[in-house]
């Protein structure tokens, strides 16, 4: 795992629209924030993008650059993003290739769901079964993380989700970002 202090993992890649993104990207004057979201077919990926979405003003307004990455192919992230009106980038990574990199692992043993699930996390199931939309959980999908990447390359932010169904943790996110 990954964490605040070291270097960010170097990449290059084009997401499904837009310009493409770099690690390092010496061009770069504003903070990087990675979302690495559950597949687009699952409602905790969607209901992650839609808080994203929700909260980009605010990431916006203090000069951060937002990027999604999902493991869903790119033609269902080709077929989302116009439905769904995003206002950031979206890269796919069905091969998990940048999972790998950054570290975020999947779910397994599901122990960490389940937890959340008694914790309270069952509101947001429950949510997704009444608008009809399911719960399309693969117990190995991949979980949720977070990155900030200040300007020099350095990770001044991360975070692993332990749980499939945990949300990402946005006001943790724009702090950092403020303090980058």
């Amino acid at each position: 795992m990954l964490s605040a202090g070291s270097p960010a993992p170097h990449f290059t890649r084009k997401p499904v629209f837009g310009r493409p993104v770099r690690i390092p990207d010496p061009e770069r004057k504003r903070p990087l924030v990675l979302f690495f979201v559950r597949s687009l077919g699952s409602s905790s990926g969607r209901q992650a993008l839609t808080a994203i979405q929700e909260r980009y003003a605010d990431f916006d307004r203090i000069g951060a650059t937002v990027v999604a990455i999902s493991e869903s192919p790119w033609e269902i992230a080709t077929d989302y993003i116009p439905r769904r009106l995003l206002l950031f980038p979206l890269i796919s990574d069905a091969e998990g290739e940048l999972f790998e990199l950054f570290g975020v692992g999947t779910d397994r043993m599901m122990m960490g769901s389940a937890r959340h699930l008694l914790m309270g996390g069952h509101r947001a199931a429950l949510a997704a079964m009444a608008e009809g939309r399911g719960l399309s959980w693969r117990p190995d999908g991949r979980l949720g993380a977070q990155f900030v990447i200040s300007p020099s390359g350095e990770l001044a932010f991360a975070h692993y989700a332990s749980s499939a169904f945990e949300p990402p943790q946005l006001d943790e996110v724009l702090e950092c970002v403020r303090s980058c």
